[in-house]
């Protein structure tokens, strides 16, 4: 029924004035015929997303919605809103822990060295949303730590990326995340990806959402690191987003990280 509606709106006659076309598509006309055979080419789903969110997928341009619509189209989007598929990540990221990310671990607990992956999921997702905040969709400007876990040996969440950018639901979850929006995967030289990384942490420090992290970034700090080999292993955000890099981590001629 959404979609029946949502065509019998989209395919409104425009006219013939280019500045009252409802909807704009890349190189259309003021054509009611284009209008509707554009539309009729393009996926029912993309092009109903891309008129209740109000920016083309494939261009990231704005698009105009049809006048007074915009209350009804938002009451849409709120009952059949689509939401990121966290537990199929969620699932693949297990599934990986237990393979120890594919590392040969010369240490006892093995898999259960990790972090839990519930954990390392919601700090993906963290860092999903201090990119969506900063608008680094094009990923030039933040990128994750390239530091390796000091215990397993593992970049952690550049390794939850890249198992999320295997997944093919990838490009939705972005955009039911973001808002119509696809973070894209543009890797990085050594120092470059210092930089990126640098200021990830600027931000955090600059938000007041992120406070609560902070905090219990200060509590491992100063009350489990150092102390013991396992209140090394709980030192979980400290594992995950290392802030006092290593030099030896950064070194000119690494093929660098995402």
């Amino acid at each position: 029924f959404v979609l029946r509606l949502y065509v019998v709106i989209a395919a409104h006659d425009p006219g013939d004035d280019p500045d009252n076309v409802p909807i704009s598509v890349p190189n259309m006309q003021a054509s009611s015929s284009m209008a509707l055979r554009q539309w009729q080419e393009t996926s029912p789903v993309v092009a109903f997303r891309t008129f209740l969110m109000g920016t083309s997928e494939q261009t990231t341009s704005r698009v105009r919605k049809l006048h007074g619509a915009e209350m009804a189209l938002k009451t849409i989007a709120s009952q059949v809103g689509a939401l990121p598929h966290w537990d199929e990540l969620a699932r693949r990221v297990e599934n990986a822990r237990s393979r120890c990310f594919g590392k040969t671990l010369e240490i006892p607990l093995g898999a259960h060295s990790f972090p839990e992956t519930s954990v390392m999921v919601e700090e993906y997702k963290r860092f999903l949303r201090i990119k969506h905040k900063a608008k680094d969709y094009a990923s030039t400007d933040l990128s994750p730590p390239m530091e390796e876990d000091n215990i397993t040996g593992v970049k952690l969440l550049d390794e939850i990326w890249h198992i999320h950018i295997a997944m093919p639901s990838y490009d939705d979850d972005c955009r039911a995340f973001t808002g119509g929006y696809v973070m894209q995967h543009v890797p990085a030289l050594a120092d470059e990806a210092y930089l990126r990384y640098q200021r990830v942490w600027q931000l955090f420090q600059q938000d007041e959402e992120f406070e609560p992290f902070l905090k219990a970034y200060e509590y491992e700090e100063q009350n489990l690191s150092g102390r013991s080999p396992v209140l090394d292993l709980a030192c979980v955000y400290m594992r995950i987003w290392p802030r006092t890099v290593q030099d030896w981590a950064y070194e000119p001629g690494d093929g660098g990280c995402c």
